[in-house]
Order: C-alpha cells, then structure tokens, then sequence
C-alpha cells in the first residue's frame, strides 16, 4: 500500500495536501477515502470518477475492483 499511497499523494495537482492534513498522515487519509467509498464501488471490475465526500471535499477516485478489494488507481480532488 506505501508505493500506492506515495504515488497518488506524490502529485501535487490531485490536490490532496488538505486531506494529509485533515487526517495527519497520507496512510490515513487514504484509508479515510476507502472507508466512504465502501457501498458506492462495483462488487468487481473497473469504476471512475466515483465521487465520495470525506473531510469536507469530494474527492473523485477511479481504479478496480479486483477479488473484492478496491485497488484504487487514481484519486483526487477537483
């Protein structure tokens, strides 16, 4: 998770420096993003632009859902 967590947070125009901020940690505000995707994602394939609402932003993530996990690929917020 520590290689995805660094890429997508590594981009400074996904604009997700507030939510680090919000939750004290990239680790945490990406388990913060999942935890308000969980019943809007597929039970399995690809999903974007879902939009979920975490710390006050909607936050727009795209990726898959592989053996029912989510493997998030992209997130951000516009």
């Amino acid at each position: 998770m520590k290689n995805k967590v660094t890429h997508i947070f590594g981009k400074a125009a996904h604009n997700l420096d507030t939510l680090v901020t919000e939750f004290g940690s990239q680790e945490s505000a990406f388990r913060a993003v999942l935890n308000a995707a969980n019943g809007k994602l597929p039970a399995s394939g690809t999903f974007n632009n879902v939009s979920v609402h975490v710390g006050g932003y909607d936050v727009i993530i795209r990726g898959s859902v592989v053996n029912g996990a989510p493997k998030i690929g992209k997130m951000f917020i516009s």
